[in-house]
């Protein structure tokens, strides 16, 4: 009895470890497919403004990090879970904080 324990334990084991292995090997592709991209922001008025577009861009799944600075916008996403033209598009379809249905703001990734 206490080796067939032995052995259905071993058996489970074998499979936790392969288990690791495989997600391993998923964390290491989903960590290959975070980049930055950097966007021009034209448009963008007051510090309010920018913590809108900035709460928009982090509503995105996908999105790690944002840094905004003068008028740019540097982005640190996943690809896997999200595209240059969906973050282009949360920053343009972000209202101002003077009007909330405004759309001003056009954006251009920089090459």
């Amino acid at each position: 009895m206490v080796g067939l324990l032995l052995i259905a334990s071993s058996s489970i084991f074998a499979t936790n470890t392969n288990t690791y292995k495989i997600e391993d090997k998923a964390f290491a592709n989903m960590a290959a497919s975070t980049i930055t991209d950097t966007f021009s922001v034209s448009n963008m008025g007051c510090h309010n403004d920018q913590n809108l577009i900035e709460r928009a861009l982090y509503r995105l799944s996908g999105v790690k990090k944002v840094t905004m600075l003068e008028g740019k916008i540097a982005v640190k996403y996943d690809t896997g879970k999200l595209t240059e033209k969906q973050i282009i598009a949360a920053i343009e379809g972000t209202g101002t904080c003077e009007s909330p249905d405004d759309r001003v703001y056009k954006a251009k990734k920089q090459g």
